[in-house]
Formats: C-alpha cells, structure tokens, sequence
C-alpha cells in the first residue's frame, strides 16, 4: 500500500511538472491553481430551519429568500415628476469611450454577451449602441432584461455553510451595465491628511472605522427615490434611475431550473448604476453637520469617522455624538451596523482609553486597521503595512515554487513579478 501511494505521488508531481513547463500562457491554469485564483462557487446546501430533503431548486429559493429579503413595507412611494431640464443626448463619442474601457475579462450574465462581443458589434456597427442609450434616455426607460442578475454563491472562509449570510453573492449582470472606476488612492490621502492635521494640533485622534451590513443588499428603494426627488439631476436622469429600480430580478440556476426571486430592495454593487445609487444615501450621511473636530468620509461602502480633542472626555463625547447621529442616519434608511466588525484606532499616549459604544455594544480597539488594502497603526509607522505586504509576498513567492523549479516549470522570462 505505501509503495502504491508513493508511486501514485510521484506520478501526480510528475504530471504538474509537465504541465508547468509545457504551458504556453504563464497565467494559464497552472498559474490559478497555484496561485488560488480559481475559486469555484460554492455549493448548494440546505439552510438551517429549513427542510434538508429539498431539491436544488427548493435550496436555491431559500437561499435567494434569506439574501434576497424583501422590505417590511413594500408601499410604493408617490411619483414626483422632476422640475429640471433633460440632460442632452450621448454622443458618439462617449458611448466609444465607455465601450473601449470594457473589460474584456468580466464574465457576462444571463444574456451570455460579454464585453468582447458589446465591442465588437461597435466596431462594426458604431451607431447602434448611441441609439440604443439614446432611446432610453428619451423614454426613461430601462429595458427589463438589463434588469435580471444571474447570482453566483461564493462561501466566505471560516462561515458555517448552513447560514445565508455565510455566502457572499456576485451578481452577473448584462455586460453593457457594469463600468466604473474606483479612485482608492485620493480617499486614502485624504484620510492620512485628516489625521495627521488632527495630531498636529496636538490633541488625541481617534479613528473609526465603521462596517454596515450589506448595504447594496439591504439599502431602500423607496429611500433612492427619496434622494433622487430632492436632488437637482437632469429629469430624464431621474426618470431612468427610478425605472431602473423596478421589476428587478434575481436568478439561481440549478440542475432543476433557474430559481427566481423579484428585487425589491438593493442595488448590485457589480454595477457602475448601483454604485451611483448608493451614493446618493452615503452623501447624505457625509452631508450632515457633524460635532467639532470630526469628520466623516466614504468609499463605496467603507465609512471612515476622524476626531480630534485636547481631552479624553471630550473625544469620547465627540465620538458618541456622532455614532448617535450616524445610528440615526441608518435607521432611517433601514441600514444595520455590525458592531463586531466596527473597531477604531486611537493615536494618542492617553493611559486610560475611551469607552465608545455602539446602541449599549462597546466598540473594540485595534492597534492598526485595514482602510481599501492599506494598513494604519497607531503610531502612523508604515512598518504595519510593510510587514503585511511582506507576508503576502512570501506567500506568493511560495506560490511560485509551485508551479517552476531550477530544472523545470514556466520559462524563467515568465518568472518576474
């Protein structure tokens, strides 16, 4: 029997070793197996509470049920028609440009059209898609077959398989839905600024860093509409993004059959239009008259509270004043805070700590948090970050070692990192 494992272990390094050296692509699949960019979607498993005996298509419209909630009240709100002007028509140049930064590596969704073929079919015919987004744009209209997500379920490390919230869906929308970019550098240094005027003045900093639950999720249609009425966008803008909101689908598919489940709450985040939609809520959080000294900014859904004080007590009053507000702000959109994951940073040499607590839940401290990949300490030392990017290098050299060796493996001019 060991003699039978041995030779069955040395056949299989035998067999990667060929693999590795006779691959023509260095990021081929070798390169995602040995660098575990191959993540498979996870598998169906009945939920807890629910009947384990169920079909596929039975799990699958349980899971959709408990991720995909729908809101407690589901009156639609009342049309307000916009007082504004329309916005003009797309030229043929903008639609070229967006089409031209498509990334050709998205995966497409239920119509099976990816982004290669969108740019394609504009080379061939350039006035098609400019009169497609026209009419929209003419009709506030929003095609309902752009509407439709094709969820795929991915389990989150260390998660009990059982529970809904274990999964963190991706939703694969039509191609021609999903461009935007994300500045991640300039909300960064504005943070970094912040912090260090706060410490040049002297007094104690505090940095909070606060997670809401699945805000593309869980956020309100009745809320976006709300925002979109009081805001001062082109009418037809208005239009398109209210219609964009309704008959919203959702879909799993199965062995048995797609399973599908209306949207009533939520935005993709996958999309660039989600993206703008929550917007509206984050910037009427940022917007409001925050205590002395404190400051709030957003990425996306990654909230950043800085404030600063000459005294313990009053950094703890100005903290608890805003994590007040803030619980107000998201109860009226109904958002939740997950307080477990909500920490803060203290850069000062105060012996006794703040007490900041979150609705009678004490927020705990971290000596660094992570903020859009970057590490911060409390001593404003790069070294926390450094040691991270060190780690993770270590990993991918050993990655490497995978997948080349001295005498065999990928070509060494596909070596460098």
């Amino acid at each position: 029997m060991k003699e039978y494992m041995r030779k069955d272990k040395t056949a299989k390094n035998s067999g990667w070793k060929s693999f590795c050296t006779k691959a023509s692509n260095p990021y081929g699949t070798h390169y995602k197996a040995a660098f575990r960019k191959a993540i498979r979607p996870a598998e169906l498993i009945a939920l807890n509470n629910h009947d384990p005996s169920g079909n596929h298509f039975k799990i699958s419209q349980d899971i959709l049920e408990k991720i995909f909630s729908h809101p407690a009240n589901s009156n639609t709100s009342t049309y307000i028609q916009p007082c504004t002007a329309n916005d003009c028509p797309f030229t043929k140049g903008q639609v070229a440009t967006v089409i031209h930064h498509l990334s050709k590596g998205k995966a497409p969704g239920p119509d099976g059209i990816d982004n290669i073929i969108i740019q394609q079919i504009f080379k061939k015919f350039p006035f098609l898609h400019t009169e497609l987004f026209n009419t929209c744009l003419k009709l506030a209209k929003f095609h309902d077959p752009l509407k439709v997500g094709n969820i795929i379920l991915f389990h989150k490390h260390d998660k009990s398989k059982t529970e809904a919230s274990s999964y963190r869906p991706i939703s694969l929308l039509p191609t021609i839905d999903s461009v935007r970019g994300r500045p991640t550098e300039m909300a960064i240094t504005k943070l970094l600024d912040t912090i260090h005027k706060g410490k040049a003045s002297g007094d104690h900093v505090m940095v909070l860093s606060i997670d809401i639950k699945g805000v593309f999720h869980h956020i309100q249609h009745s809320a976006i509409s709300s925002y979109l009425d009081n805001s001062k966008c082109p009418a037809n803008i208005v239009s398109i993004f209210k219609n964009l909101l309704q008959n919203r689908k959702v879909i799993l598919n199965t062995c048995e059959g797609p399973a599908i489940r209306d949207q009533k709450q939520g935005c993709p985040q996958e999309s660039c239009s989600g993206r703008d939609l929550w917007n509206l809520v984050a910037n009427a959080i940022l917007q409001e008259n925050w205590p002395i000294n404190t400051r709030i900014q957003a990425f996306a859904d990654d909230f950043a509270l800085v404030s600063h004080a000459p005294t313990r007590v009053q950094l703890e009053s100005q903290i608890n004043e805003s994590i007040a507000k803030f619980s107000t702000l998201t109860i009226k959109n109904q958002l939740q805070i997950s307080a477990e994951n909500t920490n803060y940073l203290l850069i000062s040499k105060l012996v006794r700590e703040p007490t900041i607590r979150w609705q009678g839940e004490r927020i705990k401290r971290d000596h660094s948090i992570k903020y859009l990949g970057i590490y911060i300490d409390e001593k404003m030392k790069r070294n926390t970050h450094f040691k991270a990017q060190s780690t993770r290098a270590t990993q991918l050299y050993h990655n490497l070692l995978k997948k080349a060796g001295k005498s065999w493996g990928v070509p060494l001019n596909h070596q460098r990192i």
